[in-house]
């Protein structure tokens, strides 16, 4: 839904930078989530959490292909709501990985994984508040509703954006320098083990997240103080906001190089029965999503009790 405060000609390149730079982020993000599913050897509990932020920003690129299809409020509405829920999932993981991989760097859990489903009811019951507080607005008093100022389906008026979006943003961004310094000296001070490793793995990805949504920002900031935003602000805000899948993907592929070129290999050899060989990977993602899915119901049952 681009177009609210540019020219035709604006709005073009704008839908140009979005359309490429989503397309290489859901492009990343399957890959990560096929590959996660596919090779056991990736179903680690670092790596659960890496998965956790990848489907937060897979939600967060789905709205960004909504942007095409939305032309009014009303159809504004599914818009803003998956943005907001998928970039505010993604900042709750990404400070969550930063907390876990600290804290198992220092002193090493081996029971950290019974954790996980509290996490993801935590993580959603948060992901869920800041839209829910917009929808409660924008149909009672109004005060506060899903608009395109900025080109595209985001929080209105553009000072409730800055307490909802970038608050919890500048928190993410603060966070995850001071907790990167903490582990780079936990690192540099105790001897790295095998257990410990996948954690000094994981900490990138919630870093590559706070610098691609600093145009953000930097692009909203400027909206409040000016009353409109700037053309070439947008294009960052839109280019590297987009673009987190896809580094993350780069960051993953060069993290786990030795995993991913098995896969590759085993693929290539083209076997005998293929069919053999795409019934085990459907039998290994239904079952991994079978076990995540009796660990998430056991840990709701203790909740509620």
């Amino acid at each position: 839904m681009f177009g609210a405060s540019f020219q035709d000609q604006q709005v073009h390149i704008l839908w140009i930078v979005n359309g490429i730079s989503t397309a290489f982020s859901l492009m990343g993000e399957l890959f990560m989530m096929y590959t996660y599913f596919v090779l056991p050897s990736m179903r680690r509990f670092s790596m659960k959490l890496v998965m956790s932020l990848v489907v937060s920003d897979f939600i967060y690129s789905l709205s960004n292909v909504l942007t095409y299809f939305s032309d009014d409020i009303g159809t504004c509405v599914p818009e803003g709501a998956l943005r907001t829920l998928g970039y505010t999932l993604s900042v709750v993981w990404a400070v969550i990985m930063l907390i876990i991989s600290y804290k198992q760097i220092i002193h090493y859990n081996p029971n950290i994984e019974s954790i996980y489903c509290s996490l993801l009811i935590l993580s959603i019951l948060v992901g869920m508040i800041p839209g829910a507080i917009v929808f409660y607005h924008q149909y009672t008093d109004h005060i506060m509703w899903m608009g395109n100022g900025l080109g595209f389906c985001s929080i209105e008026p553009i000072l409730y954006a800055l307490i909802l979006v970038e608050g919890p943003i500048w928190f993410c961004f603060l966070v995850s320098i001071y907790v990167t310094y903490k582990i780079q000296s936990a690192l540099k001070s105790k001897f790295e083990s095998l257990k410990t490793k996948e954690y000094k793995q994981i900490y990138m990805y919630p870093l590559i997240l706070a610098i691609t949504w600093v145009p953000d920002a930097i692009n909203r900031t400027t909206y409040f103080i000016n009353g409109q935003p700037v053309f070439f602000l947008s294009i960052l805000h839109v280019l590297f906001s987009r673009l987190g899948g896809f580094l993350n993907a780069i960051v993953y592929g060069k993290k786990n190089y030795s995993s991913l070129r098995t896969l590759y290999t085993r693929q290539s050899r083209n076997l005998s029965d293929p069919s053999q060989d795409i019934t085990r990977e459907i039998i290994s993602i239904g079952n991994s999503v079978n076990d995540t899915t009796n660990e998430c119901v056991r840990d709701s049952s203790k909740l509620m009790l």
